[in-house]
């Protein structure tokens, strides 16, 4: 009966700590997706030119992940940020 209990025990634990990993592997790959559509929600707004608040409003980013991003493509030259008024514009190249 000990041994029955220890097995059982072991293999518990051992069941366990996989289903754990499997929740991280999960989590990380619906972080990925959403990421990724973000990216793709973000990159069709800028397709007509959007300002930062726009952008904002229409993507599920939070602010300083938006404004890195944003940098980080003007940076890359893959939009450019145009001065409109007193806005900022940012289009698509």
């Amino acid at each position: 009966d000990r041994f029955k209990a220890a097995v059982h025990e072991k293999l518990e634990s051992y069941l366990h700590s996989i289903i754990a990993e499997r929740r991280e592997e999960v989590a990380a790959a619906e972080a990925k997706v959403m990421a990724e559509r973000a990216r793709q929600t973000l990159m069709e707004e800028l397709k007509d030119g959007r300002t930062f608040h726009e952008l904002l409003k229409a993507v599920p980013m939070e602010e300083e992940e938006l404004s890195q991003r944003l940098l980080e493509l003007v940076e890359k030259g893959a939009i450019r940020a145009e001065q409109k008024g007193r806005s900022v514009v940012y289009v698509a190249v």
